[in-house]
């Protein structure tokens, strides 16, 4: 889903992931990690990638925990 569109309609993604995410929605918090950790919609930023997959998988977000310990394994190399 994210990798269609143009910059402006990922710019968007990447906003209505951020209010979602601030309403506990895990699925926009992993989400919001994946724009992140990839430049979806804005910058590469690997510590907000860390923050929003670490947040989402404590709410219960299992593609989160899975995403995090990738991050962790190459932060570590």
């Amino acid at each position: 889903i994210l990798l269609e569109g143009n910059e402006h309609e990922k710019e968007l993604a990447r906003q209505w992931f951020f209010y979602a995410a601030y309403q506990d929605d895990h699925e926009a918090q992993y989400q919001l990690g994946r724009c992140y950790e990839s430049g979806i919609g804005g910058v590469i930023n690997r510590k907000k990638s860390l923050a929003w997959y670490k947040l989402s998988s404590e709410n219960g977000n299992k593609k989160a925990g899975k995403a995090l310990k990738q991050l962790n394994r190459r932060r570590k190399k």
